[in-house]
């Protein structure tokens, strides 16, 4: 049997931050990569005040703003290696609270069929609840991961950022090797390699 493995998508599987990054910019504000928090607004609050949550809601309903994300390309590489050890991998991402989400869930199926291929389109799931979808393993970025961890079917797996380095996480991957980091994480925990289920993916990957 195929393993599920979740992956997230914003700060995971595409730089959320550098997109709010080059959207404040195009504002006439900076945000610098040393000022990067979870929630965003956490470090935007002390240069902007109470303006830091209205730039971020407007920053993430601006057309566009998910579908032209720039990819982390290890961690699409790390997709790819996850399926040529047989695992199933699926995208676990959150739709925007409090808002009629659904142009929000195109732009993410369209920015995964462009980077994944159109065949995970039928792999994503939305949802603000994490804990409740099934699988093996959950690789995020979100700290919050961990207090929910222990309601979940799956394992936590951080994706480091500055953000989380404090945060108590036995698994974890980085971006530089993200591939060497899972394969521990799956050594360590005794997850074999499922034969003969990735044999025949030759999917072409649009970057």
């Amino acid at each position: 049997m195929a393993h599920r493995i979740l992956v997230d998508m914003d700060n995971t599987l595409c730089d959320w931050s550098k997109g709010f990054r080059e959207w404040m910019a195009a504002q006439g504000y900076t945000i610098t990569e040393e000022a990067e928090t979870y929630p965003a607004t956490i470090g935007l609050f002390a240069e902007h005040g109470i303006r830091a949550s209205a730039l971020v809601w407007h920053a993430i309903r601006s057309p566009g703003f998910f579908r032209h994300l720039s990819p982390h390309p290890e961690m699409i590489s790390l997709i790819h290696s996850l399926e040529a050890r047989g695992h199933e991998v699926w995208i676990c991402t959150m739709p925007l609270e409090h808002d009629d989400s659904i142009w929000c869930q195109e732009e993410k199926r369209i920015w995964v069929a462009r980077h994944l291929g159109e065949r995970f389109i039928d792999r994503i799931v939305f949802s603000r609840q994490k804990h409740t979808i099934p699988g093996l393993y959950l690789i995020d970025d979100s700290p919050s991961i961990i207090k929910r961890a222990n309601e979940a079917t799956w394992k936590p797996v951080l994706v480091e950022h500055p953000y989380n380095r404090d945060v108590v996480c036995e698994r974890r991957v980085t971006f530089g090797t993200a591939i060497d980091d899972i394969t521990k994480v799956l050594e360590n925990d005794g997850v074999m390699e499922v034969e003969n289920i990735a044999d025949s993916i030759t999917a072409e990957v649009k970057c």
